[in-house]
């Protein structure tokens, strides 16, 4: 999804940094994103699908991961919004596309 949206100019036309979080992220991911936030003051948006391994991603950027809990004031960046696709938005669209029945 990162090479895609590199490749389309989406970091050029909105003069925005695109960081990869390869799966579960790095502390020194976490650690840089909260510092763009906080000395910056840039937004930090995280886009996955809507599996709920993406909802994890997203909390462990936000509000930090379990093993790391007391370095959370350094890793979490609870200003981080969770962009993309959730789950309803997902079967709503496939319905629509497949023309789909809701059983009786």
């Amino acid at each position: 999804m990162r090479d895609r949206l590199i490749e389309n100019g989406f970091d050029d036309e909105y003069n925005c940094l695109i960081v990869h979080l390869k799966g579960q992220p790095a502390r020194a991911t976490r650690r840089i994103t909260k510092r763009l936030r906080d000395e910056l003051d840039l937004p930090v948006m995280v886009f996955t699908d809507g599996d709920p391994w993406s909802y994890r991603i997203y909390g462990s950027v936000a509000y930090g991961s379990i093993k790391s809990a007391h370095l959370s004031e350094y890793l979490a960046t609870p200003e981080a919004e969770y962009v993309g696709i959730r789950p309803r938005t997902s079967s709503t669209t496939t319905c629509r596309r497949i023309r789909c029945r809701t059983p009786t």
